[in-house]
């Protein structure tokens, strides 16, 4: 192993030596063996993306994503595999995949006669190549290791000097610009041979490379510090790069590109299993942006990575990548590479017992796969990604091939609209000419809980909302309240202010039917939010809101006082909170607490012979079915924050 964090190095066809190539993720569901979950992995480049997805059974207990069965009566049916251990190779279920036994190796010569296990020590290894790789074998035992693609240069291997293609391969030409003639490339290495005339149809269009005489309609795009691209319209060649024109807001006229709109790459990250015991991949969750390649696993408190990554001994598993004699083996719990180069066992049947492959010739099949100007070919037989390929588009613009629809969205021609997708906390932006979802954005909700963005209604908020608005009254100035009218709550502690305010105490809310709802929280917190408080207990609950409604620090010092602890959930919510209040721009902010001045009504108290102001908060109690409403506002005194009942 020479290295193991080299950078691709991606041929004229976009293709790394080591197989990777751009591509948009095809999801595909494996069984771990887990009686709940599955995992989720790529089809097409095998990465692991998300793990901890709930089964989905059918009327016979089998899982329709991934074949799990949780039938209680099971036949192991035994399968060897070789995991590079010294002295036994083991026997898992190939069905459930659990281990059974394992057993000493049977040696005939260097190699195992049962799982392949080869002890040979490798002391001489010779370089190796055909037309497609080149590889070390050991001169004494046969095995072969670091099989790798040609890198080419004149047709010849830079690595080996291995003559590698004899371009005795069908050609396909390519447009070349304005020039009266195209390009002639080998299929098999992309390598340009010649130049030949056009073969213009009666339709004037060239039969062989497409090309047709018209006026370039060039439109810029793809800006970057530095500048942005032209392209044609019609026929999509690239005319360079030039620089931008800004006018006088910084903005360029040609692109629409501003230093302003640039991601600053401050909010919220996304993490890649890249099968590394060390590493994963980060990026911007904003604009999908690359940030690291290989920054240190984060593990929490259960052992998992926010990438999926957790620590365990592989299991390995064969993986079919189309080559007529060997196959990858791969983990098949986390996705992990672990080495390629493992001859096929065939069967009498010709088919390989560990990855499945057989001898048989790929039928293509295109595949949408959501990108801009490609689509994926698979082989119809087995599975087997082959290539990518242009989209060939009709006259309404859908490519004859996948299907794919290429809409004008796609280079920002069309101003996007929002709809409610049913999710408690996003909706959806999407592209009103095409349907396409876009992205999704948290819901806006306003004090009755209701997206003023999507419409979307949360759950606490239906009944409300479904009673006619009273009629509108005029306003009225109510008069002062006098030290008779209320009572300030006088216990030595919050809690126990609280406690008296419900009418019940924290521990009998653990035995009791028991719920608070505090009128009007919707305007201070979102959605998932809602939700995370009203798994509190009743007077967290209280204390949790009373912290985020703008005397955050007089309650933080009151709770230190009292020698008060809020649990770490409330914590967690309480400092939730207040980030999304922080992190809002002036106008955010003034939006927001002008909501919650309309939420919670105020009112003006005498206390001590001076007027008062102070926030009044309605608490709605149901206790064993019984319903009783009370209000109390929060008073700031000199021995701290009090609560008054009017």
């Amino acid at each position: 192993l020479l290295s193991d964090h080299e950078e691709h190095q991606l041929g004229e066809d976009g293709v790394c030596p080591c197989g990777w190539f751009e591509h948009v993720h095809v999801r595909e569901a494996r069984n771990t063996g887990d009686e709940d979950t599955h995992n989720i992995y790529c089809a097409s480049c095998g990465a692991f993306l998300v793990g901890g997805v709930s089964h989905e059974f059918d009327e016979n207990g089998v899982c329709t994503e991934c074949g799990y069965s949780d039938a209680p009566v099971h036949t192991h049916v035994e399968e060897v595999r070789q995991l590079d251990d010294a002295d036994c190779h083991f026997y898992y279920c190939s069905e459930c995949g659990e281990f059974l036994y394992d057993e000493e190796h049977t040696f005939e010569g260097t190699v195992c006669t049962v799982c392949g296990y080869n002890n040979c020590e490798h002391t001489v290894l010779d370089q190796m190549s055909d037309l497609e790789n080149h590889w070390f074998q050991c001169e004494e035992c046969g095995e072969k290791f670091n099989i790798e693609p040609h890198t080419v240069e004149d047709f010849v291997c830079t690595v080996c000097y291995q003559l590698v293609c004899t371009h005795e391969y069908p050609t396909e030409c390519y447009p070349n610009g304005d020039e009266p003639q195209h390009t002639i490339c080998c299929t098999n290495c992309n390598y340009v041979i010649g130049y030949g005339d056009h073969l213009m149809g009666a339709d004037g269009v060239c039969i062989a490379c497409g090309w047709f005489e018209h006026e370039h309609e060039i439109y810029a795009t793809d800006g970057t510090d530095d500048g942005h691209l032209l392209y044609c319209r019609i026929c999509e060649i690239c005319f360079g790069e030039e620089y931008h024109t800004l006018d006088d807001d910084g903005v360029c006229t040609e692109c629409g590109w501003s230093s302003e709109n640039e991601c600053a790459h401050d909010g919220e990250k996304e993490y890649w299993n890249a099968g590394d015991e060390g590493t994963h991949y980060v990026g911007c969750a904003i604009c999908g942006e690359l940030l690291s390649d290989h920054e240190e696993h984060q593990l929490g408190e259960d052992g998992v990575c926010p990438c999926g990554w957790y620590e365990h001994e592989h299991v390995s598993g064969a993986r079919n990548n189309g080559d007529e004699e060997v196959h990858s083996v791969y983990c098949s719990l986390c996705g992990a590479f672990l080495y390629g180069g493992e001859p096929h066992q065939l069967d009498a049947d010709g088919v390989c017992e560990k990855c499945g492959w057989f001898a048989h010739e790929h039928e293509s099949e295109a595949r949408d796969e959501g990108a801009f100007d490609k689509h994926g070919l698979y082989c119809t037989i087995c599975g087997v990604f082959i290539g990518a390929e242009e989209h060939t588009f009709d006259a309404d613009s859908v490519c004859t091939e996948c299907g794919w629809y290429y809409c004008p969205h796609e280079e920002g021609l069309v101003e996007y609209e929002v709809r409610d997708i049913g999710d408690d906390v996003y909706h959806e932006r999407y592209c009103p000419e095409c349907g396409r979802g876009v992205e999704q954005e948290k819901h806006t909700l306003n004090a009755k809980g209701v997206c003023e963005k999507c419409g979307y209604t949360s759950e606490t908020h239906e009944e409300e909302n479904d009673k006619p608005d009273p009629k509108p009254e005029q306003p009225v100035t109510e008069p002062a309240v006098t030290e008779e009218e209320y009572e300030i709550i006088d216990t030595e502690t919050l809690t126990e202010s609280v406690e008296e305010l419900i009418g019940i105490t924290e521990e009998e809310t653990e035995n009791a039917d028991v719920t608070v709802e505090i009128v009007n929280v919707a305007a201070v917190l979102d959605a998932e939010e809602m939700e995370a408080l009203s798994e509190l207990s009743a007077t967290e609950q209280v204390l949790t809101v009373l912290s985020v409604l703008g005397i955050e620090d007089a309650m933080d010092e009151e709770l230190a006082e009292s020698g008060i602890v809020l649990s770490e959930e409330a914590t967690a919510l309480k400092e939730a909170v207040l980030s999304r209040i922080a992190a809002m721009t002036e106008e955010e902010q003034e939006a927001f607490w002008q909501g919650i001045a309309e939420a919670f009504a105020t009112r003006v108290i005498v206390v001590d012979g001076e007027e008062v102001e102070v926030i009044v908060v309605e608490l709605k109690v149901v206790r064993d079915g019984v319903e009783s409403v009370s209000s109390f506002g929060l008073l700031r005194t000199a021995d701290g924050v009090k609560l008054i009942r009017f």
